[in-house]
């Protein structure tokens, strides 16, 4: 690991019913890979793994930057409020979930793209965060055990079923 390149950065973000799924997976990953090391080592990885896939849903979905653009730039304000604090609940990762966590990436560019996502696509910060976790456990082939990369992948395909409905 490189050092920082502002140290002063915050790579923290406050994530709201974190899914129990989820939260168990970075306890196992930290406690069955030592190299690994720390849950925030662990939170960081499944974030980074998660981002590539979920960039690449939201690029493909019809809930889309242009049409965002589009809307704007019409004053059509019933698309645009599709794009405004809209609410994703997850199903297939537990009924439990943690009340409130604070979760960490692995750097400030991490957290920048989880940021703009979020703000793009009318998500809040903590759901864009839980997907993005979601799609990295979904990704696991050996590092997680099969059930949780099975109900991983149910979750983010029902994550692409949602965004279709706009």
């Amino acid at each position: 690991m490189t050092p920082r390149k502002r140290p002063g950065e915050s790579l923290n973000i406050s994530v709201r019913n974190m899914p129990a799924d989820i939260w168990d997976m970075v306890f196992f990953i930290k406690e069955d890979h030592p190299s690994v090391g720390t849950m925030s080592m662990a939170e960081g990885c499944l974030i980074r793994c998660g981002l590539r896939v979920v960039e690449d849903i939201l690029k493909a979905s019809p809930r889309n930057k242009a049409k965002r653009r589009g809307a704007i730039q019409a004053n059509d304000t019933d698309t645009r409020y599709e794009y405004l604090s809209r609410c994703y609940s997850m199903v297939h990762l537990g009924a439990a979930s943690v009340r409130a966590v604070v979760v960490f990436t692995l750097d400030e560019q991490d957290r920048a793209r989880l940021m703009e996502l979020a703000n793009t696509y009318g998500l809040a910060n903590s759901t864009m965060t839980i997907v993005a976790m979601t799609a990295g456990v979904a990704q696991s082939t050996v590092v997680v055990p099969k059930a949780f990369r099975e109900r991983a992948v149910s979750e983010i395909s029902r994550f692409k079923k949602w965004l279709t409905g706009y």
